[in-house]
């Protein structure tokens, strides 16, 4: 459906580039049909192709949370943890209580996932979320907050975005017992 609307409304940019050149009485493929025809896209494209990417990114997001999944990021800040490194990991995450299944997407493209890994989580520390600072905000998604995860190996940092959904998180990860992670079970 987005699709079709995205196509809909290029079709309609290079209709109205056609019907513009041809009222300044510009020949097919002169210099004035190249700057209206880049124009137009410039002005009409960029707003709808944000608008497009908004609904996209919001309707996957609807979708993963109906299977206790979500887009994050994760990397290692202290021991080791198999499949993760140092530096920040794009991927998807599928919420357990008591553990994480993580698939690492390659470039950051969905339909490019490797072969996912689960660890126990013991603790999570969401206590203050962290905001993502410096060169991160090029790694991770826009207005994420990152919280520290505890494994048995390892400290890492998650980036979750957007940070009103930390708390679902939290719930989704909490142990079967239902008490959070890392707390004595009641």
């Amino acid at each position: 459906m987005v699709l079709l609307g995205a196509l809909l409304a290029f079709a309609l940019t290079l209709v109205l580039v056609q019907g513009v050149a041809w009222l300044f009485g510009a020949s097919q493929g002169t210099g004035l049909t190249v700057a209206l025809m880049a124009a137009v896209i410039v002005l009409v494209g960029a707003p709808l192709n944000v608008w497009v990417g908004t609904v996209v990114t919001r309707r996957v997001a609807q979708r993963l949370a109906a299977g206790d999944r979500l887009e994050c990021s994760l990397r290692v800040v202290d021991g080791h943890q198999d499949g993760l490194a140092r530096r920040w990991r794009p991927g998807v995450a599928t919420l357990h209580p008591g553990q994480v299944t993580f698939a690492h997407t390659v470039g950051g493209l969905r339909f490019l996932r490797r072969r996912p890994i689960t660890f126990a989580v013991q603790a999570v520390d969401a206590a203050l979320p962290r905001q993502v600072r410096g060169a991160e905000v090029l790694l991770v998604a826009p207005g994420a907050r990152v919280v520290q995860l505890r494994t048995p190996s390892a400290v890492l940092e998650w980036a979750i975005a957007p940070a009103e959904r930390i708390d679902w998180v939290l719930e989704r990860v909490q142990d079967a017992a239902g008490s959070a992670p890392g707390e004595p079970g009641t």
